[in-house]
């Protein structure tokens, strides 16, 4: 399947991603409405370290205390973990732009 690359990018793609990506889209059967058969839970979790806890103390912004997660400490945002669900075939793009409204 594929996907305009700035489809792709908007739903939280990178670059490098975008090339080797293998997307899959539903194909479904009667039992499960001809798309998808149970859910997925898609989580972001934020593990308090002791760096964290003092950029709380020290009201730090919220954005520096994401990219410092993300970029120091391998947190997974929501929209990373869609893009993972997709591109393991959990599900599909679309269902993730749609379902975070990443429109």
């Amino acid at each position: 399947m594929t996907l305009p690359p700035e489809r792709l990018a908007a739903a939280g793609f990178k670059p490098e991603e975008i090339e080797k990506a293998t997307l899959f889209k539903p194909v479904g059967c009667p039992r499960c409405y001809n798309g998808y058969k149970g859910r997925v839970g898609l989580y972001e979790i934020l593990e308090i370290d002791e760096e964290i806890r003092r950029m709380i103390i020290k009201e730090t912004s919220t954005l520096d205390i994401k990219d410092y997660a993300i970029n120091q400490r391998g947190m997974i945002t929501l929209r990373k973990a869609g893009v993972l669900h997709a591109m393991r075939g959990n599900t599909s793009v679309e269902e993730v732009l749609q379902t975070l409204s990443f429109n």
